[in-house]
C-alpha cells in the first residue's frame, strides 16, 4: 500500500507503508511507484503527473487519469504523464490516460513499459530519444517514436496495439532497430510511416485498413516490411509507398534516398496502386527489393515506378487479379 507525503502544492513523494493511499492531486511529481484507488481528474490545461525518479510504476488499477482536452472542440495543451531523462517508467493498465493533448510524453531514458492503457481522444503518445522500451496491448490513437539529431531511439517494441482512426510514426536518422508488429490499425491517412531517415526497423504482421494509404517509407533505408495485411479503400491511395522527398533532412543535413528496403510477403487489397516507388531530380527510390507480395484489386496499377525510381527489383510478386504496371523510372525489374 502507499501513502503520499506532500512536499509542495503540486509536488509529492510516494513511500511505502501499511494504509490506504490518498487521492493524487493534479500536478504531482512522483518519486516512487503508486497504485490508483480512484480516478484522477484534472481541469483543461493542467498536467496530471510528472515523473521525478527512475523505476516509477503507475498502476492504473482499472481507474483513469483524465484531462479536459477534447478534439477538436477544446484543444488546450496538457500532458497526462510526463517523464524527462528517467529510466524504467511503467504505466500499467487496465485503465485510461485520456483527455490530454499529450496523454503520455516520455523523453530520454530507456526500458520503459506502456501496457494495457486506453486512449480514445485523438492525441499523441510520444516516445522521444528512448530505447529498449515496450508499448504493448494498448488502445491508442497516434503514436510517435522519434530521435533528435545525435540522439537514439532504438530497440523499442510496439506490439499488439489496437489503433482505431490513428497511426504509428517512426521519425529520424537515429530511429533504428525497432519492431512494430501485430498491431491492428485503421486510418484515414497512412497507418504506419517511417520518415526522415528511419532505418533498420521492421514492420511485421500488422493488420491495416485505410482510406488512403497503408505503409509509407519516406527517405528511409534498410527497413524490413513483411507479412502485413493492408486493405485500402477501392480506387484510392497506395498500399505501400517508398518515396524520396528530395529535401534536406535535419538529422543528416543532406538529401536522403529511400533505398535498400526489403518488402516481402505482404498482402495489399484495393487502392489505386499496390506498391509505388517515387523519387525526383534530387532524391531517388532505388535498390529496393520487393518480392512475394500479393497485390490485387488495384484500380490504376499493381506496381508504379515514377521518375526517380531506379534499379528496384520487384520480380516475383503474385497478382490474383489482372495487373497493370507503370514504369517511368530506370533499371527497374518487374513483374
Amino acid at each position: 500500500m502507499k501513502t503520499l507525503v506532500a512536499l509542495a502544492a503540486t509536488t509529492l513523494i510516494v513511500a511505502s507503508h501499511v494504509g490506504a493511499a490518498p487521492t493524487l492531486p493534479c500536478g504531482s511529481t512522483l518519486f516512487a511507484s503508486v497504485t490508483l484507488t480512484s480516478d484522477l481528474v484534472c481541469p483543461a490545461g493542467v498536467d496530471a503527473l510528472t515523473i521525478g525518479a527512475d523505476s516509477v510504476r503507475i498502476e492504473l488499477n482499472g481507474y483513469s487519469i483524465l484531462g479536459g482536452y477534447q478534439y477538436p472542440t477544446n484543444l488546450v495543451s496538457s500532458v497526462g504523464v510526463r517523464s524527462t531523462g528517467f529510466n524504467k517508467l511503467q504505466i500499467i493498465g487496465p485503465g485510461r490516460v485520456d483527455g490530454f493533448s499529450d496523454p503520455i510524453q516520455i523523453t530520454g531514458g530507456g526500458n520503459h513499459v506502456i501496457q494495457q492503457v486506453r486512449i480514445d481522444q485523438l492525441s499523441y503518445v510520444t516516445l522521444r530519444n528512448v530505447s529498449g522500451s515496450l508499448v504493448e496491448s494498448n488502445r491508442l490513437t497516434w503514436l510517435r517514436l522519434q530521435s533528435d539529431p545525435g540522439q537514439v531511439a532504438g530497440k523499442n517494441q510496439i506490439l499488439r496495439n489496437d489503433i482505431p482512426n490513428g497511426y504509428i510514426g517512426l521519425r529520424g536518422c537515429f530511429t533504428a532497430d525497432n519492431l512494430v508488429a501485430d498491431n491492428v490499425i485503421s486510418a484515414q491517412g497512412y497507418a504506419i510511416t517511417l520518415y526522415e531517415g528511419a532505418n533498420r526497423n521492421r514492420l511485421a504482421s500488422n493488420r491495416i485498413s485505410t482510406t488512403s494509404g497503408g505503409i509509407i517509407l519516406t527517405d528511409a533505408s534498410d527497413n524490413y516490411v513483411d507479412h502485413n495485411r493492408i486493405e485500402v479503400a477501392p480506387g484510392n491511395g497506395w498500399g505501400i509507398r517508398i518515396v524520396a522527398n528530395g529535401s534536406p533532412i535535419p538529422c543528416a543535413s543532406t538529401i536522403l534516398n529511400a533505398w535498400n528496403n526489403a518488402v516481402f510477403k505482404n498482402e495489399v487489397d484495393g487502392g489505386q496502386t499496390g506498391i509505388q516507388f517515387a523519387g525526383g531530380l534530387a532524391g531517388f527510390a532505388k535498390d529496393n527489393r520487393v518480392t512475394d507480395n500479393v497485390l490485387q484489386n488495384q484500380s490504376l496499377a499493381a506496381l508504379v515506378f515514377t521518375a526517380g525510381a531506379e534499379n528496384n527489383d520487384a520480380r516475383g510478386n503474385l497478382y490474383p487479379t489482372p495487373p497493370t504496371f507503370i514504369d517511368l523510372g530506370r533499371g527497374n525489374l518487374w513483374p
